[in-house]
């Protein structure tokens, strides 16, 4: 159960609920909705490089993220006029430099450990990989594994770039964003057609929230049905700084008919998010709000895992719609 400072939620399932969905009842401003909620699923379809087993996978994909992202847009923009969004895009720099030296110290140590033939043929070259694979270079990336999440850190922007540029995946030959724009479209087209629901809220969080933006830009719904889209937490202005046709996306989807409202809440201390720039249209609303948290919440990126529990968010959600059913 959820309560609120305007209302309060609880389950209400039963028999009458559709299999995938959690029922809630709502109750609000003397108001008593029920409401199905639905999760569209697509973390499976995410590939993890922190978990990766092979070093020179690691290697060689960690050094194309470092000139993907080190070297890009992302550092424009007004970046270093805002101080939470330069902390946390400084912040994930540094996580993503401090895995990949780790890396390549494993890697020059598995080197020096087993050196290929052609690297024993050239005088001098073992020991200047065994002074570099040393513990200096172990005790900076240590560090930095101690105090961030770095594992997460370094799944996340992998994964970024490979939405962004639609990179293949699997053996199937298919596109990354496209494979998860169909998962998650049929997720929702299977919800909102097998039941008579009278109007539709979707939310997304993180990341979550470029994927709602990308497919509901161009997703066809019916026409009858009312539209809300809550995006919390969304570091979609920092990614449309590296893939402008985002910032596209985001302008179709807020033209879109049948939107009533696309509301954007970004907690103002939380280091990973940026925000979505909005069109100045009536639909359209963005909320900065304060959270609780220490230092080392935000360097954890704790702070951007609170956004259900966060009291502006969960009015979003649940605000009463403007239009009957």
């Amino acid at each position: 159960m959820q309560t609120t400072e305007r209302g309060r939620a609880e389950r209400a399932s039963d028999e009458t609920t559709p299999t995938a969905a959690t029922r809630l009842r709502l109750s609000q401003a003397g108001e008593t909705r029920v409401v199905d909620v639905y999760e569209a699923y697509w973390n499976d379809l995410v590939p993890s490089l922190a978990a990766q087993s092979s070093l020179r996978l690691k290697v060689v994909r960690g050094l194309s993220l470092v000139g993907y992202w080190v070297f890009s847009r992302v550092w424009m923009g007004g970046l270093m006029r805002r101080k939470y969004l330069t902390f946390g895009v400084v912040t994930s720099a540094a996580a993503m430099i401090a895995w990949y030296l780790g890396v390549v110290g494993l890697f020059l140590e598995a080197l020096v450990e087993e050196p290929p033939v052609f690297l024993q043929a050239v005088p001098g070259v073992v020991p200047v990989l065994d002074a570099l694979s040393g513990w200096q270079l172990w005790a900076g990336a240590t560090l930095f594994m101690a105090l961030l999440p770095v594992p997460r850190l370094v799944d996340m922007i992998d994964f970024s770039k490979r939405y962004l540029t639609n990179e293949v995946t699997g053996a199937r030959g298919v596109g990354l964003r496209v494979q998860l724009r169909h998962r998650v479209r049929q997720q929702i087209l299977d919800a909102v057609e097998r039941e008579e629901y009278s109007r539709l809220t979707l939310v997304g969080h993180s990341f979550g929230s470029v994927v709602a933006v990308d497919l509901l830009a161009d997703l066809e719904l019916p026409a009858n049905l009312p539209l809300r889209l809550v995006t919390l937490g969304s570091p979609l202005r920092i990614f449309g700084q590296k893939a402008p046709w985002l910032y596209e996306e985001v302008d179709k989807c807020a033209r879109r008919p049948g939107l009533e409202s696309w509301k954007d809440v970004t907690i103002d201390s939380d280091w990973f998010a940026t925000g979505i720039p909005l069109p100045d249209l009536a639909a359209c609303s963005s909320r900065r709000v304060p959270a609780e948290g220490t230092f080392v919440d935000h360097l954890q990126a704790r702070t951007h895992a609170r956004y259900f529990d966060n009291q502006a968010a969960v009015e979003a959600i649940v605000a009463p719609w403007s239009t009957n059913p």
